[in-house]
């Protein structure tokens, strides 16, 4: 629900994809390579002044509205620059001997097969 509804306010927020919600009250999403920025209040669901570009040349892929960046919860920003990519990628696993080995994905949160007690998921 949360995401169909942030998708309606986006679109509504000039064509804007990959929206989050930041605990200090904002909305942040991309539109056109770009971060934005608009208070949000989340108790009453709706935008609460003009956004704001934060930050240029930010990758991600308008196909599938999907964006390269996230904040933690301290709130360290990381992001990926670049041109966005409407291309497919494939997954492999490293070895710690660094040769590259098929990837063991599973659905369901099994074991990887790598002998750390971790699991790979995808979606």
């Amino acid at each position: 629900m949360i995401g169909n509804l942030f998708k309606s306010i986006l679109t509504n927020l000039r064509g804007g994809y990959f929206g989050r919600y930041l605990p200090g009250g904002y909305l942040v999403y991309i539109h056109q390579r770009t971060l934005f920025g608009v208070p949000f209040d989340l108790n009453r669901l709706e935008v609460r002044g003009t956004a704001t570009p934060l930050l240029e040349d930010v990758a991600g892929n308008t196909s599938t509205a999907g964006g390269q960046f996230d904040f933690s919860r301290n709130g360290t920003f990381i992001y990926l620059s670049g041109k966005s990519s409407t291309g497919t990628w494939t997954v492999s696993w490293l070895d710690r001997g660094g040769k590259t080995q098929p990837p063991v994905l599973n659905f369901a949160g099994q074991d990887d097969g790598s002998g750390d007690g971790g699991a790979v998921n995808a979606c």
